[in-house]
């Protein structure tokens, strides 16, 4: 159970790696109180950093769904876009996938992890992705529950880019990111 837990049941972003290790490791000494297991496993909790800065290609986003997932290369691509600013934004990103293409992209995220590399594209498909993937599919999931410790920032505070991707994807809370961190949160929340 502990393992399945940790595996199927939570999920974590932080913007700083270092914060994000520390998360993993204080979670897996507290499921070692439960099951001495979990330390024999090499199982991590799904906590992720967000990544530094990428500009992905058309080409590099078509060698990842493959000629098969081709009619979700422009959903995927536009949430990579929006991805390039991962390390400021953070989890206040708001991407955009159908479901189908989230399926689409969650099983090729499970194909390339089996899937030797065979040329110079499909290197960089399996090195630089993995960065990437994990936090569009948190970010395009539906939660039962969600745990946060949003900062608090006014918008005179903000930087540039962040104000204006504030402005004009949260009208409601764009005063103070922990009023766009509680619209984050509902709209992550399952409905009900």
């Amino acid at each position: 159970a502990v393992q399945s837990i940790l595996k199927n049941n939570l999920f974590g972003l932080e913007l700083d790696l270092r914060a994000a290790q520390l998360s993993q490791f204080a979670l897996v000494l507290k499921a070692a109180q439960f099951s001495r297991t979990v330390l024999l496993g090499g199982l991590l909790p799904q906590i992720y950093a967000m990544p530094q800065q990428r500009i992905f290609s058309r080409d590099e986003v078509i060698t990842f769904l493959g000629t098969e997932n081709m009619r979700y290369a422009d959903q995927l691509y536009k949430s990579l876009q929006t991805m390039e600013q991962a390390y400021n934004l953070g989890s206040i990103m708001v991407l955009q996938l159908s479901g189908e293409a989230r399926k689409a992209v969650e099983s090729r995220y499970d194909y390339w992890k089996q899937q030797p590399a065979s040329s110079l594209e499909e290197v960089i498909v399996k090195e630089v992705f993995p960065a990437y993937i994990p936090i569009l599919l948190i970010l395009t999931s539906q939660f039962q529950c969600i745990a946060a410790n949003p900062p608090y920032m006014g918008k005179k505070s903000m930087n540039g880019k962040l104000n204006q991707y504030v402005a004009k994807h949260y009208q409601k809370g764009k005063s103070d990111l922990f009023a766009v961190f509680m619209e984050v949160c509902h709209r992550l929340s399952s409905k009900g």
